[in-house]
């Protein structure tokens, strides 16, 4: 699943740095166009409250960076993305 093709190596800290460069962008993007957090909940299957902690960043982890890509693709986002290159 990693992209072998990647070029340069970053350490540990900024490949968490992008990620969470990514987070704050989509956040941003969710607020910006007001785009309902309920109806985000219901593309994943979960609820409003996860959503809001997946765009806090509180929520970690491989499912949670699953489920935000969903999110970035099912609202059309095209900001920086931590799934790029896969």
């Amino acid at each position: 699943m990693v992209d072998t093709s990647i070029k340069e190596k970053m350490t540990i800290p900024e490949a968490w740095a992008r990620i969470n460069y990514a987070r704050n962008e989509f956040a941003t993007y969710v607020k910006t166009n007001q785009i309902n957090r309920e109806e985000l909940a219901t593309v994943i299957g979960k609820s409003r409250q996860y959503v809001d902690k997946l765009l806090a960043g509180t929520e970690k982890g491989v499912a949670a960076q699953i489920n935000l890509q969903k999110l970035m693709e099912y609202t059309q986002f095209n900001g920086d993305n931590f799934y790029e290159g896969r």
